[in-house]
């Protein structure tokens, strides 16, 4: 609160915060205590005051904020109030504004200058005396995930919803599946069709793939017998378990009958990415982005001339330059 010269606030009738006055409730032409001037306009910052019951205080649904202010007398030269109300969400939330930078809330923030692999890395929290207070192993996060303290039963968990600056999300997991789809046959250009396998699940786990580019999930087809590859076709697929996050997703692509001289690029992605109306680039949809991202695979399939020089220039120059363009 920046204030000249004093106020009491309430919220839904009772009172959170004061300063300089007194009585309960002060009569409405009451003085301060004393000459206040106000900071803001000076290049200071605004007092704060923490609400430390408030949860006797809030109302589900509507709550009513009241500000009642006072000045030092009726004859004063200036008379100031800037209320600020701030609140920590324990999930994420959309309600509100970010608070300025003025209040300093963004300094309270508990922040490393470190990174944490996510092959493998110990984490300590130690207290003043160097003992250890808390420690965490991260090993094998997939990417876009996390690990943390079960908010249910105290224990290490992983997620699959980042929560940065909020409690830990309650989709909870035991961890991540590890093991890798192995392909019967690499992608590439192939003269005749084939019967693809996959293997590389252990006990208790099932391979789900695609053939027409999209994601796997916990509903694409269950892998159980060969998939006879006889057209062009990009299988996708990835190992899934009970109360586990999903493998990585492993990705071949086949194109039959095709004779290249050169070195072929095969790109695969979920199709939505091109065209759904909110995520796709090719679409401008109901809210229209300049910019989009979207998740690719790169295949590179060396062809009767490939070479190391060509590939590498061809990385640095085409590849950079078609991300970029399917970005935009």
């Amino acid at each position: 609160m920046d204030y000249d010269d004093g106020f009491v606030a309430y919220i839904n009738g009772s009172e959170i915060a004061r300063a300089n006055i007194n009585g309960v409730p002060p009569n409405y032409n009451s003085g301060t205590i004393q000459d206040h001037e106000a900071q803001m306009y000076a290049g200071g910052a605004p007092e704060r005051f923490m609400i430390n019951n408030f949860n006797s205080i809030l109302n589900t649904g509507e709550n009513i904020l009241t500000i009642q202010a006072h000045n030092i007398s009726s004859n004063s030269s200036d008379f100031t109030l800037i209320p600020f109300l701030s609140a920590v969400f324990s999930t994420p939330t959309s309600s509100g504004i970010a608070p300025p930078a003025i209040l300093g809330l963004t300094t309270n923030n508990l922040h490393t200058n470190f990174k944490i692999s996510s092959n493998s890395e110990t984490v300590s929290l130690t207290n003043a005396t160097g003992t250890i207070v808390d420690q965490i192993i991260t090993e094998n996060l997939p990417p876009n995930t996390s690990i943390g303290v079960s908010i249910d039963s105290g224990t290490i968990v992983s997620y699959s919803d980042t929560t940065p600056g909020y409690q830990n999300s309650n989709n909870e997991f035991l961890g991540a599946i590890q093991n890798e789809v192995v392909f019967s046959h690499d992608g590439g250009l192939i003269d005749n069709s084939i019967n693809l396998t996959l293997s590389g699940n252990g006990t208790g786990e099932v391979i789900r793939y695609t053939t027409g580019g999209s994601v796997p999930t916990e509903s694409s087809s269950m892998y159980t017998n060969p998939i006879q590859i006889n057209e062009n076709i990009s299988v996708r697929a990835c190992i899934f378990s009970a109360n586990y996050l999903p493998s990585p997703i492993f990705t071949k692509s086949y194109i039959l009958n095709a004779n290249h001289e050169i070195d072929v690029v095969f790109l695969t992605t979920d199709p939505d990415n091109l065209f759904d109306e909110d995520t796709g680039i090719y679409v401008f949809g109901d809210n229209l982005e300049l910019t989009k991202k979207i998740h690719l695979i790169l295949e590179l399939i060396f062809g009767k001339i490939g070479n190391d020089q060509f590939t590498s220039l061809f990385m640095k120059m085409k590849i950079i330059r078609l991300l970029n363009l399917m970005e935009a």
